[in-house]
């Protein structure tokens, strides 16, 4: 990813209603599926956390550890403190069983091997531990902004089931359904007409009404995948459990 897309991160994932409403999300399935009822702090491993908006709330949740290939997004995650290290998904630096919960927020389509790295997060994991992740959704739509993402592959439900071979599976249901008609459309024109991305791809400044109507559209979908499970969407979220040996 260049240098520049990280100082855009940096600069919107607290604010930008994509990354606000998506963090409304997680946090709403996880606080459903993993963290409710828990009576101890979590050991938890965040790989890709990119610029570190993502450590702010699982930090409320016990010892995070912060990972990212990248040693700029790193410096930006220890401007805020947190415990960050460079890294590789595909060759873990901790010994086998080390954490309750592995999470990788839109992290394992930036992964050639993104099989290596799933094998070694089941490695990490504790009995019974859990892979919560999101990921993108759908190779039709495809943009330039995977391109500029660093992005090897996007995902279906059966491809990424197929990747989890092993897990439990608790939850697994795509997302962002509200926008996936009008995304889908925008990229198909785009194609069509051979138009470019502007060169931050789709994670623009937004004016700040519009980007808090943005928000809430997107983040109302938390109340209803605690019970449904939405059958297309942009992107593709999942809690997977290391099943006991």
């Amino acid at each position: 990813m260049r240098q520049d897309t990280y100082k855009t991160m940096h600069e919107s994932e607290k604010t930008h209603w994509w990354f606000c409403g998506r963090r409304e999300i997680i946090n709403r399935l996880g606080e459903h599926f993993v963290w409710r009822n828990r009576d101890k702090k979590l050991r938890i491993l965040a790989l890709g956390c990119g610029t570190g908006a993502e450590l702010d709330f699982l930090s409320k949740l016990g010892d995070v550890t912060g990972m990212d290939y990248s040693l700029e997004a790193v410096t930006f995650c220890k401007m805020s403190s947190h415990n960050v290290m460079q890294g590789d998904a595909e060759n873990l630096s901790f010994s086998d069983e080390s954490f309750d919960l592995v999470v990788a927020f839109d992290v394992l389509e930036h992964i050639k091997n993104d099989r290596k790295a799933v094998t070694e997060v089941y490695r990490v994991l504790k009995r019974e531990g859990i892979f919560y992740l999101t990921v993108p959704a759908f190779q039709f739509l495809w943009s330039y902004n995977d391109d500029i993402s660093y992005h090897h592959r996007r995902y279906t439900k059966r491809t990424l089931l197929e990747l989890l071979d092993g897990f439990g599976i608790e939850k697994i249901s795509y997302f962002n359904m509200i926008f996936f008609p009008l995304v889908m459309a925008v990229r198909r024109l785009n194609k069509s007409f051979k138009r470019r991305a502007v060169s931050d791809g789709d994670i623009k400044k937004t004016n700040t009404i519009i980007n808090f109507v943005l928000r809430k559209i997107f983040a109302f979908e938390k109340y209803f995948l605690t019970r449904f499970n939405f059958p297309f969407g942009i992107s593709l979220i999942c809690i997977a459990r290391k099943k006991h040996e």
